[in-house]
């Protein structure tokens, strides 16, 4: 074989090979989550990872739904100028019920990073531990759609 032949089989090897190798995926931003991911936390503490995630639009609005019937949450967020919370609903997070609703106590922050949502506010519900004592909480809930 002479070395003209190994130089060819050599750079169709390479570029064979080159050809095979799948494109690295885009980088996340700073603070977004894998797509399909939610994160939940309550007064700071982070109680439920979630992969079951629904986000669903109706104009502007952005429903973000995490979870199952058990324990989840279910958040509108506007996003017709400044992203706006309209409404959060958490069911069984770590034992705690309540909602949050715009214009009915300390306004929510919303923050979109990429294809996330961080949504941050107050809700007021109750416990398990104790269903008949109003409780406030303040919860965190992130969202990768």
């Amino acid at each position: 074989m002479t070395n003209r032949s190994v130089y060819a089989m050599a750079a169709v090897l390479a570029v064979g090979l080159a050809g095979c190798s799948s494109p690295e995926p885009p980088a996340r931003p700073a603070g977004a989550l894998a797509p399909g991911t939610a994160e939940i936390a309550l007064d700071g503490a982070l109680t439920e990872t979630t992969h079951d995630v629904k986000c669903t639009s109706d104009g502007t609005v952005t429903t973000l739904t995490t979870g199952n019937e058990e324990s989840g949450t279910t958040t509108a967020v506007d996003t017709l100028a400044e992203p706006v919370v309209r409404s959060a609903e958490l069911h069984n997070v770590d034992g705690f019920t309540g909602s949050y609703w715009e214009q009915l106590g300390p306004a929510g922050e919303v923050e979109i990073i990429g294809a996330t949502f961080l949504i941050k506010g107050t809700a007021t519900g109750f416990t398990q531990d104790n269903p008949s004592a109003r409780v406030s909480s303040e919860f965190s809930i992130k969202v990768a759609c």
